[in-house]
Order: C-alpha cells, then structure tokens, then sequence
C-alpha cells in the first residue's frame, strides 16, 4: 500500500493585495506507489478537499525520484471566475481559428458541355468514345470547400496527459458531433484530434489545441447524377451508386440503376472534450 507524506517546506501560497489567499501548492511524498495512477490516488486521498477555505483544484505528478517513490503536487486555488475574494485568473474561454480552404470533388457530368467535332458526349466528362463494356467515363476533379476550425484553450497539465483522458480523446478521433456543437448541426463535425507541447512536466497548464474539419449537411440538395432523384445526406455520410451506361441516338447515356447512402464513421458526444 502507498504512502503517503506532507513535505511541509514545499508550500508555496499566493495572496492577492486586499490580503486574501488565492492558491496554495503542496507537496506530498508517495512511497510504494507502483506507478503514477496509485500515486495521485493515494495523494487524492490523504490531501484535504480545502485549504483555509481554498477549494481544492487538481492534483500532478511533480517527480518521480525512484521506481515506487513520487513527489506529487496538490494545487489549492480558486476556479476562473469564481470570485474568492478578488482573483485575477485568465479566462479560460478557448479561441478559435477558422480556416476554409481548398479541396476536390468528383464530377462525370458537365453543366455546359460545348464540342466542336460530330462526336457528341451528351454531357459526359471524359468519355472514352467507346459503347458497350468496353464504355468508360473518366469524369474530372474540381475545386471545394473544405472548412477547419482549432480551439486552443488552457488546460491543467495533470489533466490532459492522464491516460483515461488520452483514451477518451483517442476514442473520438474520427468521429462526428452527435449533438450540436460550436453551432454546427449534428453530423457536420468531425474530430480530427488534439496536440499541446512544453519543454517540461515541471508546469501547472498548458496550451492545447483541437482540431476539427467541418463538412455540411445536405438537405435534398444532393442530385443523383443521371436521375431527377435528389437525396438528403449528412456532412459525412458516403454516397456512392451502380453506374449503368449505354447509347441511345448515336450519344453516351450513364444511367443510375441503383443509389446508396452509408454512414461510415460514428457519432459521438464531444462534451467530454471540454473545449
């Protein structure tokens, strides 16, 4: 079993100029703790949930010195915006960046199709002047939209490189909103992860960045090419189709014989983020 000891020459307090405490950092000592977990668990523990009325806020390792020995940090303080007699802590609003930049999309079908010889492609993109199995449309690649948004915010060190933490945001990665989030509709956002970097364990907060790409909901927007058909679809659902193609007056038809619509990645709760 761990244990556990105050190393009382490692307080560390900080009072605002009206006199009131603000923080307090102490130091415990674990001993024969097998690794990090039972060490902050122990010190969870053993440590007050206040300090002289200052709430409890996080608890980190501070150092290992030996294979079963820690120094672990408790820090006393105030949460933003709490108040507790006049705290100056930064807002911990995450910023956002916002980035719309360039992607592709696959078209078979042109919008105006000029042709100046007596071969007519009947709208086609890159017909291979060919009937039968031997038909192929080779269609074109064209610029999109493609949305990115990052929220950087202020976290506790302690917090972000927990493992349980790590394996909830893993858990996520490649996963859409169910739930409206950051004011796009559910099926828009998908999680693309998050990274943070410092020098040293030896810090109390750091700042990490998430990263979304954003792709919109289509409401009976999506034409089924070679059909009158229009279909509703989310950001990332997959839309993909049997092609049929045949002649009809001496010009190439590609017909649908059949459409699907597939949803492929999950949809997940993003609160436990905490951006």
């Amino acid at each position: 079993m761990a244990h556990v000891s105050e190393s009382y020459e490692a307080h560390i307090a900080k009072i605002d100029t009206n006199g009131n405490m603000q923080s307090v950092e102490i130091t415990y000592i674990v001993t024969d703790a097998v690794d990090e977990e039972v060490a902050l668990a122990a010190v969870r523990a053993a440590a007050p949930e206040s300090y002289r009325d200052v709430p409890r806020n996080y608890i980190e390792i501070s150092s290992r010195d030996a294979d079963t020995t820690f120094h672990v940090r408790v820090i006393y303080e105030y949460a933003s915006g709490s108040g507790g007699g006049g705290s100056d802590d930064d807002d911990d609003t995450p910023t956002m960046s916002f980035d719309c930049g360039g992607g592709t999309k696959h078209i078979t079908r042109s919008l105006k199709q000029r042709h100046f010889g007596s071969l007519d492609a009947g709208g086609l993109i890159g017909w291979n002047g060919k009937t039968g199995s031997d038909m192929q449309i080779a269609g074109v690649d064209v610029p999109t939209a493609q949305l990115r948004e990052d929220y950087t915010k202020t976290m506790h060190y302690s917090e972000v490189t927990d493992t349980k933490y790590k394996r909830k945001v893993a858990a996520l990665v490649g996963c859409v909103n169910k739930d409206p989030f950051k004011g796009w509709n559910p099926g828009e956002v998908m999680f693309l992860g998050n990274s943070f970097s410092t020098k040293t364990k030896h810090v109390s907060k750091v700042q990490v960045t998430f990263h979304f790409v954003i792709q919109m909901n289509e409401k009976r927007t999506v034409k089924v090419d070679g059909t009158d058909k229009t279909v509703e679809k989310s950001g990332f659902e997959y839309t993909w189709l049997i092609p049929k193609t045949s002649i009809k007056d001496g010009v190439p038809v590609s017909e649908i014989e059949d459409f699907y619509v597939d949803q492929v990645v999950e949809a997940k709760d993003f609160s436990v983020l905490g951006v």
